[in-house]
């Protein structure tokens, strides 16, 4: 569900995926890879405020926004109009099935 999730809904590309040893992988740009790894003890997604997701421009953000809605991903925070005219992080916050929270958005240097 988790490896749908990022492929279907944020567009990354699986790196890798090993079932059998617990990991799987994401492609993001230049070559940066986001990495899960099975673990013996019990983790919790309250350890994690989210896992920032940083775009290129806004338009990439309203883009990704609207894949989001479209596949009915529920938008935990949109911080769009907030931060469109003010520094900060011009953006949204949405959780993965199990519960992991992203960030996708890009800083307003500008304002």
């Amino acid at each position: 569900m988790v490896r749908s999730f990022h492929r279907d809904v944020l567009g990354l590309e699986v790196a890798n995926y090993l079932p059998d040893e617990g990991v799987l992988a994401f492609q993001l740009r230049d070559g940066f890879v986001l990495r899960y790894e099975r673990s013996d003890h019990p983790v919790s997604t309250d350890w994690v405020r989210f896992i920032g997701l940083e775009l290129s421009s806004f338009e990439d953000v309203d883009h990704m926004f609207d894949r989001v809605e479209s596949r009915g991903v529920e938008v935990l925070s949109d911080l769009r109009e907030t931060f469109r005219t003010s520094k900060g992080p011009y953006g949204f916050v949405i959780a993965d099935p199990a519960g992991w929270r992203f960030k996708i958005f890009k800083y307003n240097e500008d304002a």
